[in-house]
């Protein structure tokens, strides 16, 4: 009956599949008073009707006529204010969306793994992926397994049957097909059904990196504003670049299916990195620290081989305990001179699942033989000049030191042949020197010449100084002196604090996080270890309390005062030489705690680092020091080239940017634009993505002859540094985002699991608006009509 109404109204029947809401609304009227004022209106017109007709029509006319009347023109009246209110009927229509389901394809290159199957589930899986009788397999088709890499496998599976399973989820959803891995984003793949191998567009597995997290936001970004029944990545979990993949669910916004590609229980030995100091004294014996990781041959054996410029140095037998993670020291001797790569291999086990996480090299080791020249310079011999003394004398196979000291008697310093009597007024006399110690020294004993020569020692010649505060001189004395811009920290009203009172309450300093990771400071090969061993050390009664160091000056080491943190040791770069400040007397005191040994081991490092980077600096001597954080870098990885450049006149160049140029050994350039850092005079730096493995020559646009720094591209091996399967990331994944994790062996049924997805229901609402109907107003016309003919009839006009 309805539905006659809505056609006798519109002059069309409903959509069959939308409902009517016979409850007009009202847009004119508030949604509380609108049934009252239609109520009083229509009694409002009903009483002004039968008052013009009973009162002011005629009374020849019969009452029953009169009524009549009154209710003709009464509906017409009250059907104008019907659609003077503007009145609307409601229309819904329900709509069934199964969605858009995205299949994520990982392609890095740890889905290239071809995981040796020792379990027969796991054979017979891989078989029946393959379309092998899983029952009867030849030798062939057994090694045909085992050589399948993991993404292929994928490929198999999906691909069986003609890609049966595909076409069973295109009949229910939206496909929608991506791969991911080095790259910040999802890369969108047209996957064609209707070819017989649809999946040969996916692949080849070999990024570097994985970037889960990234891909799944993105794919989540591409999507918004479709309805998502799922996102399904097909990968081993690896996740080494990146956003966390949990933490982008919620932006996500759908359940995550993952599929896990891989054994959870593969058999592997990694050599995760191979630590050894870049420059070496000849005849030293020297430690390999190796970090080994396994997993599955607790009781084997492996074999390391370490070998120089590829020819074999060493060999041992290595044992492999319950520990899945430990440390191993190898010791080798220095025996020649030159400039080498090492490499260490542990040579792969049978069954290993992977041998390309077996190696690490170390390029540019230099063996020099020469020992360093330390030039000390102190006012008197104080405890600290002492022990510092006693840490050079017990390195003189590597270490020529000389000192002067001013306070001391002439007559024994001429008998000792390691003492000085003045200190070098020739450039060329102080340029023999690889190192300057300056400790609590008056700069009135320096003439004016002598410090120039001092600060064009560092800042010209790339030589390194290193200052050691006292309470009499060091630093503050030097605030307006020519060594002023030496110093690393700010001297300007800060206190002396503890001079002449005794202090009962020492301070521990404490290792900044740069600290920590600098070499001179690590007393253990062992990072834990050194932490370990810095924080046994006894707290100190005296340091200067520089408040702030200068722009472009690293700290590395810091003792509280009071609610501020004072510098205690900090680094700076000046010109093309650095500076060290130590900013206490009292290094001695950790003689103690952790003991003679490693403060010994502490000085002999700072000397023979700092000096042995001036060796290699005199070696590449130029008005340009241009480096990069290591000299191995990961193909397709940023790193940060730093260049320090003087002017031709040996002052800092002043500029807004340089060039850099990187040259393959097969002569290709790449120009790499190093912008001026804020603070730092002469200092630039800038990122680079190496983009071609092999060794690369770096070097400053027009001022190649003065100084290059060389760094071999290596294919990186985080994507093989857990080479199994994560299935515990992948369950999580699934739970977090309330989907379901599904194992390889359940590749097959995934059109089944999926089946279990809610399809979506929307209600879409419209109004209809009433007031214009064709129906209403041909309705009020009749009335009207019919009205003017029965007046005339009666005699009323």
């Amino acid at each position: 009956m309805l539905d006659y109404l809505y056609r006798l109204l519109f002059f069309e029947a409903p959509a069959e599949d939308a409902a009517v809401d016979w409850l007009p609304r009202f847009p004119y009227l508030s949604p509380v008073g609108s049934v009252f004022v239609l109520a009083a209106g229509a009694v409002a017109i009903w009483l002004l009707v039968k008052l013009v007709y009973f009162r002011m029509e005629p009374g020849y006319v019969t009452p029953r006529r009169k009524k009549l009347l009154c209710a003709i023109r009464a509906t017409a009246l009250f059907m104008l204010l019907f659609m003077i209110t503007g009145a609307c009927l409601g229309l819904s229509r329900q709509t069934t969306s199964n969605g858009v389901l995205a299949i994520l394809f990982d392609c890095s290159a740890s889905m290239s793994i071809a995981d040796p199957r020792a379990d027969a589930d796991d054979i017979r899986h891989a078989a029946r992926w393959l379309g092998f009788n899983e029952n009867s397999l030849t030798p062939a088709e057994r090694k045909s397994i085992d050589s399948t890499a993991r993404l292929e496998l994928v490929k198999a599976a999906f691909g069986k049957d003609g890609g049966a399973t595909l076409h069973k989820l295109a009949e229910r959803f939206e496909l929608r097909f991506f791969t991911f891995g080095q790259r910040p984003e999802a890369s969108p793949v047209d996957v064609d059904l209707a070819m017989r191998e649809p999946l040969a567009v996916i692949g080849p597995a070999k990024q570097n990196a994985s970037r889960l997290g990234d891909a799944l936001r993105d794919v989540g970004r591409r999507l918004r504003g479709q309805y998502v029944a799922a996102v399904v990545p097909i990968t081993d979990g690896g996740h080494n670049r990146g956003e966390d993949p949990e933490a982008v669910l919620p932006e996500l916004g759908a359940p995550v299916y993952p599929v896990g590609i891989g054994l959870s229980n593969t058999r592997d030995v990694e050599l995760k990195f191979m630590m050894m100091e870049d420059v070496i004294f000849k005849g030293d014996r020297f430690p390999v620290t190796l970090h080994v990781r396994h997993n599955g041959f607790a009781g084997r054996q492996a074999e390391i081989a370490i070998r120089r410029d590829e020819l074999p140095v060493h060999t041992e037998k290595l044992s492999l305990g319950d520990e899945a993670e430990f440390t191993h020291v190898v010791e080798l001797e220095a025996d020649k001179a030159g400039t080498f790569t090492f490499e260490t291999e542990i040579v792969p086990l049978p069954d290993e699942v992977t041998p390309r996480n077996n190696v690490r090299r170390r390029y540019e080791v230099r063996v020099v033989e020469e020992p360093l020249r330390v030039l000390v310079v102190e006012d008197r011999p104080r405890w600290e000049w002492r022990f510092l003394k006693t840490a050079l004398d017990a390195d003189k196979e590597r270490v020529r030191a000389h000192h002067l000291m001013f306070a001391a008697d002439r007559r024994v310093a001429q008998q000792r042949p390691d003492m000085l009597l003045r200190f070098p007024d020739k450039a060329e006399d102080l340029r023999r020197y690889n190192l300057v110690i300056i400790g609590d020294v008056s700069p009135d004993l320096f003439t004016r010449k002598e410090q120039a020569l001092l600060e064009e020692h560092v800042r010209v010649d790339g030589g390194w100084a290193i200052l050691v505060a006292g309470r009499n001189h060091m630093p503050h004395a030097y605030a307006n002196t020519l060594l002023a811009d030496v110093m690393p920290v700010e001297t300007a009203d800060a206190p002396l604090v503890g001079t002449g009172r005794p202090i009962t309450k020492g301070v521990r300093p404490v290792l900044t996080e740069a600290g920590r990771t600098y070499s001179l400071l690590r007393l253990d090969a062992d990072q834990q270890e050194s932490d370990s061993l810095w924080r046994q050390i006894p707290p100190l009664y005296w340091f200067y309390h520089a408040r702030k160091v200068k722009p472009g000056a690293e700290t590395l080491m810091e003792a509280p005062a009071g609610d501020e943190m004072m510098p205690l040791i900090v680094h700076q770069r000046y010109g093309a030489g650095q500076v060290l400040y130590i900013g206490t007397d009292e290094t001695w005191r950790w003689r103690k705690l952790p003991g003679g040994e490693y403060h010994r081991r502490l000085w002999s490092q700072i000397v023979t680092q700092t000096g042995l980077d001036h060796v290699m600096a005199e070696q590449g001597k130029g008005r340009v020091q241009i480096e990069t954080a290591s000299r191995e870098l990961a193909l397709g990885s940023e790193t940060v080239v730093m260049a320090t450049i003087l002017g031709l006149d040996n002052r800092p160049l002043n500029a807004k940017q340089v060039n850099a140029v990187a040259v393959s050994k097969d002569k290709r350039e790449e120009t790499v634009v190093l912008a001026a850092q804020a603070g730092r005079k002469g200092v630039f730096s800038g990122p680079w993505t190496p983009s071609a493995m092999g060794k690369h020559r770096l070097y400053v646009k027009d001022l190649e002859n003065e100084g290059e720094w060389d760094v071999n591209v290596v294919s990186p091996q985080i994507e093989f540094d857990q080479p199994a399967l994560r299935a515990d990331l992948l369950q999580a994944l699934a739970d977090r985002s309330g989907g379901r994790y599904i194992p390889a062996a359940e590749l097959g049924d995934i059109d089944g699991i999926m089946a279990d997805l809610e399809p979506l229901v929307r209600i879409q609402r419209r109004e209809k608006p009433v007031w214009n109907a064709p129906g209403l107003l041909i309705l009020i016309t009749l009335l009207f009509g019919l009205e003017l003919v029965l007046r005339k009839k009666w005699d009323l006009l």
